[in-house]
């Protein structure tokens, strides 16, 4: 996830990498990405503290959690109407 925030940033032609990851692709690659975007989020940590950082995140990943409670939410839903028409079925059967 924090390669995806880094790439939606445009994070890979700001990065200093060396001629091998030049060569191999590294601006692109997701561990190089993610490890930026996390130096990037220690950096507001370091420099503007908890709160900084915490609005940070929250800015950037709040959707995201968001729509994981959500996805949660339906499976559960799902798993409890699953359950009934079981319990219900064995009623009638047993």
């Amino acid at each position: 996830m924090l390669a995806e925030k880094a790439a939606l940033l445009n994070f890979g032609p700001m990065l200093r990498i060396g001629k091998g990851e030049e060569w191999s692709g590294g601006r692109n690659k997701p561990s190089i990405l993610a490890g930026a975007f996390e130096a990037v989020l220690g950096g507001v940590y370091k420099d503007g503290g908890y709160e900084a950082a915490r609005t940070v995140v929250e800015r950037f990943f709040s959707a995201d959690v968001t729509a994981k409670n959500s996805a949660s939410m339906i499976t559960r839903q799902g798993f409890r109407k699953s359950a009934r028409c079981c319990i219900t079925r064995r009623r009638l059967i047993g």
